[in-house]
């Protein structure tokens, strides 16, 4: 007997039974340009990924769009906590000086590569092993978001956002099989 693709059978036969992902499982590696840190935001997004089109209309009938290039968003939102001593604010606040020099405002970019790090996100399963990593390349910080403070905030912590900006990204994953369903 064949089983129906949205029972509850279906569902456990093929997600639960190969386990599911979760997304509170990931680890983030950042190399600037003096330091590498390894840690677990409390929240980040992975990246997007589409085609750059073209849109062919040369010939008879309706238009239709062409992939003619990889395209992905160059973006990635961390948010964290902050230590007491304000390591996460000194780390990034150093690197963004590197990049444009605080007082002269002269910017490293053009100079040099040195501003540059790199970012690896591993994805972890259930059992803590590597199911797919995400290598980023010219890695920087953008900007760093306002960080709210308030004495309403009294039984909460300090956070802090990060925009990291990248290249190019390569995603990974050492054992791939095709889902059964989607």
């Amino acid at each position: 007997m064949a089983t129906n693709e949205n029972s509850i059978d279906h569902f456990k036969n093929t997600f639960l039974k190969n386990g599911i992902a979760r997304p509170t499982r990931y680890l983030v590696e950042l190399s600037g340009p003096e330091d590498t840190l390894t840690f677990q935001p409390e929240l980040l997004n992975l990246p997007a990924r589409g085609f750059t089109q073209i849109q062919d209309d040369l010939f008879f009938g309706p238009s239709r769009n062409i992939p003619v290039a990889r395209d992905f968003q160059g973006t990635i939102l961390m948010q964290f906590p902050v230590d007491d001593k304000q390591g996460e604010r000194t780390f990034f606040e150093a690197w963004m000086d590197k990049i444009v020099h605080p007082t002269t405002q002269m910017t490293s970019y053009l100079n040099d590569g040195t501003i540059y790090g790199t970012m690896v996100i591993k994805t972890l399963n259930a059992s803590g092993k590597v199911s797919s990593t995400y290598e980023f390349e010219e890695v920087y910080p953008a900007s760093i978001l306002p960080i709210q403070l308030g004495y309403g905030q009294r039984d909460s912590y300090t956070q802090m956002q990060v925009n990291m900006e990248f290249r190019s990204y390569k995603y990974i994953t050492d054992d791939y099989e095709t889902p059964t369903a989607f």
